[in-house]
């Protein structure tokens, strides 16, 4: 049977309560406690050098299920679903929606959120807790989804002007004809109403900065910040 590996039947142990590794040493840890006590479970009629492979083989599948724990879709997520929806529609005018929006947008706030050039006593300390990667598979996992249509009521006068202060501002250079974003640029059309308001309220007061939008919003009133908040919230 020179080659052959032949392996006893055995339980894999139960990894659900492990945490995903984060690093080397976190990594080295699942292979000495999880994966090699695996291994030992088998009776294997090779050279070593094909011990070795079997070895590491395990570690992948043992990884691997690791991983698969961690999914976004699962506990990352749950804790923004309270003020952001499950799906990303926030179900509270107080929050922002975030199904639908970029990427890089998304990534680029959390960091901001993280790095304390923007604050938020909600936020910041929720993203400190992040990594890198938790943000990178938020922002997949919300990207992904469909953001549905705002139900705030709208006035054909003041949608209008909002339309005409849109134009007049060329929203679409940044934002895209369709204003769904586009890289680091964020999605704005159907947006929460009151959340609209507030960040350009933020940027023409300079509570919040950016070198794009803060002269963008320089010059509007609260009137026209209102008119162009309820015309993108109805697209």
């Amino acid at each position: 049977m020179g080659g052959y590996l032949v392996i006893r039947e055995f339980t894999l142990p139960d990894i659900s309560g492990i945490q995903c590794p984060r690093s080397k040493n976190d990594a080295l840890f699942v292979l000495k406690n999880y994966c090699y006590p695996v291994a030992l479970k088998t009776t294997m009629l090779s050279t070593d050098k094909m011990n070795l492979r079997f070895l590491a083989c395990a570690a992948v599948m043992m990884l691997s299920s690791l991983l698969s724990i961690g999914t976004v879709s699962g506990a990352k997520s749950d804790s923004c679903a309270h003020c952001h929806g499950t799906d990303g529609n926030s179900p509270s005018s107080a929050y922002p929606s975030l199904a639908g929006q970029t990427r890089e947008y998304l990534v680029r706030q959390m960091k901001a959120f993280k790095e304390g050039q923007r604050k938020n006593s909600m936020m910041s300390p929720a993203i400190a807790l992040l990594a890198d990667q938790d943000m990178q598979e938020l922002a997949d996992f919300y990207s992904a989804q469909s953001l549905v249509r705002s139900n705030t009521k709208t006035d054909p006068a003041t949608m209008e002007l909002g339309k005409k202060i849109a134009a007049e501002a060329q929203c679409v250079a940044c934002h895209q004809p369709n204003f769904k974003g586009l890289n680091e640029f964020p999605r704005v059309s159907r947006q929460k109403y009151p959340y609209i308001v507030k960040q350009l309220q933020a940027y023409r007061d300079g509570t919040r900065v950016s070198e794009t939008m803060g002269p963008a919003a320089k010059n509007l009133t609260d009137e026209q910040i209102k008119a162009l908040a309820q015309y993108l919230s109805s697209l």
